[in-house]
């Protein structure tokens, strides 16, 4: 899939034919804090036909009605459901956000989920991330493909871009994600599009 993440309407609709114009792959409509430009974005990639390839990105536990009635208007059937706490980074916290989410995807009409445990960046609540992909299987069995979005350790930490080759951050990069489905993951978040010559290979061998 390709994740899709802009800042305004305008970007939004040329990213949105772009990438209808180049795959078939389904592809995740992103705007973290602006859920107006968000349902707007849906908007656009309903009326030009691509109403099953979309994938409603992240759908969070403090969504407003307004926003719940969009999604379930819209018809959207499959989104990203943030299991994520900022105020309890334990594993616990990731499954009881998911288990507030539930209710809320419901009432939107979703029946496909990607949860998404979160690997916040700079590292914090890495192990807690994927402790909770562990929990939520357990607790959900196959309701939702459980993941996450990796965080770009190379991009965010300071002293890995001042003191390591470019060649040895591609290894971190590859390596991050690789370790990824050995420790549950159904899906793996990943970017810049331009890695994949290298995240690919990685995950494939392992």
């Amino acid at each position: 899939m390709l994740d899709i993440p802009r800042t305004t309407e305008e970007a939004f609709t040329r990213y949105i034919d772009f990438v209808a114009d180049i795959t078939d792959a389904p592809f995740l409509i992103d705007a973290f804090s602006a859920r107006a430009l968000r349902v707007s974005a849906v908007k656009h990639a309903i009326e030009i036909g691509l109403a099953d390839r979309l994938i409603y990105d992240p759908t969070q536990k403090d969504a407003k009605d307004e926003e719940i009635e969009a999604i379930k208007n819209l018809g959207i059937k499959t989104a990203v459901l943030l299991a994520y706490d900022p105020q309890d980074e334990n594993s616990s916290g990731r499954l009881n956000t998911l288990k507030e989410l539930l209710p809320l995807s419901e009432r939107a009409g979703i029946d496909k989920a990607f949860f998404d445990t979160v690997m916040p960046a700079f590292g914090i609540g890495i192990g807690a991330a994927t402790r909770a992909i562990y929990s939520i299987k357990d607790e959900y069995g196959d309701r939702g493909a459980v993941g996450t979005h990796t965080a770009k350790l190379t991009e965010t930490c300071s002293w890995v871009k001042d003191d390591l080759s470019e060649e040895v951050c591609r290894a971190c990069d590859a390596s991050q994600n690789a370790i990824m489905p050995i420790l549950g993951a159904d899906w793996i978040m990943f970017g810049p599009v331009e890695t994949a010559d290298y995240i690919f290979p990685a995950i494939a061998v392992n």
